[in-house]
């Protein structure tokens, strides 16, 4: 059995990140889910490195995307993990839209 492609999400936003994570399942994705960046940069240090890629929500308090990606592209640890970040209203639209018009 293949292994699924797993995506960790990350956003405070919890109904978008909800829609998200289901819309990333029906299309054969594991999500793992943190709610702020700090979480999400723990979960990768502490073994959440298998995720292939980090969608994250830019605008959130505490520590903003921003933050957070310069801290995890200077730590040798995790920086090769992939980011997509944006406004979770945005990287919910972009992931329909790819899903909805998608061929495969």
């Amino acid at each position: 059995m293949e292994e699924k492609k797993k995506i960790l999400l990350v956003g405070d936003d919890l109904k978008n990140i909800f829609a998200l994570k289901l819309t990333l399942r029906s299309r054969g994705f594991a999500c793992v889910c943190a709610q702020d960046t700090r979480e999400a940069v723990s979960r990768l240090r502490s073994g959440e490195k298998e995720s292939g890629l980090l969608l994250m929500d830019m605008m959130m308090p505490e520590m903003d995307g921003y933050e957070a990606m310069t801290r995890i592209k200077e730590d040798k640890q995790i920086s090769d993990i992939p980011i997509a970040a944006d406004d979770v209203d945005r990287l919910l639209r972009v992931v329909h839209e790819h899903f909805n018009t998608s061929t495969d």
